[in-house]
């Protein structure tokens, strides 16, 4: 498996706050910032391009709507793109009552993503650790944001990635597939 070490895109604060005020320059930073993550989340779980690009799209604008107050919890700020991703998963949601043909948070990660050798044993693991490691490596989510998609504790989500990671890697040795560099 392929593991993308890139930075977590993090909206600095002084964005976030502009984006409180509501200014445009500081939503064309987040949007630029942060569509392209939205879109391989909701690509990999969609069978449209057009699909994932609208969940994006309208995951940005329910962020819009309720920045003002938004990711405060207990008295506290949660980063902004726990929030954003908590968003997107609720969209995700929205999206799946309207498709009674697919339960489209458990659907595999689409197959244009990942190798076939790789999509035989994603498969053969259950839905958690399936959508645990797509997100972690396939969209490339950050493991808070992966953790606010799935809806879980940072922490819950490290620890059930670590057990996907570990049946991953014992359906592979089984099969007797092996990454290649």
């Amino acid at each position: 498996m392929v593991t993308r070490r890139t930075a977590p895109a993090v909206v600095p604060q002084d964005v976030v706050a502009a984006a409180r005020r509501l200014e445009p320059s500081a939503w064309e930073q987040i949007f630029d910032l942060h569509y392209p993550r939205l879109y391989r989340m909701f690509r990999a779980r969609t069978s449209e391009r057009a699909e994932a690009e609208e969940l994006a799209a309208a995951t940005l604008r329910s962020c819009l709507g309720g920045v003002v107050g938004h990711h405060r919890r207990g008295g506290q700020d949660q980063p902004f793109e726990t929030w954003l991703f908590k968003v997107a998963r609720c969209e995700l949601i929205s999206f799946a009552r309207t498709r009674p043909e697919a339960d489209v948070m458990h659907r595999a990660v689409r197959d244009e993503f990942v190798a076939p050798s790789i999509r035989a044993i994603l498969d053969s693991l259950q839905p958690d650790h399936r959508q645990a490691l797509a997100l972690r490596h396939v969209v490339g989510l950050s493991r808070a944001e992966a953790a606010a998609v799935m809806g879980q504790p940072e922490e819950a989500f490290t620890a059930m990635l670590s057990d996907a990671r570990a049946d991953f890697r014992r359906v592979a040795r089984a099969t007797g597939w092996h990454a290649r560099s």
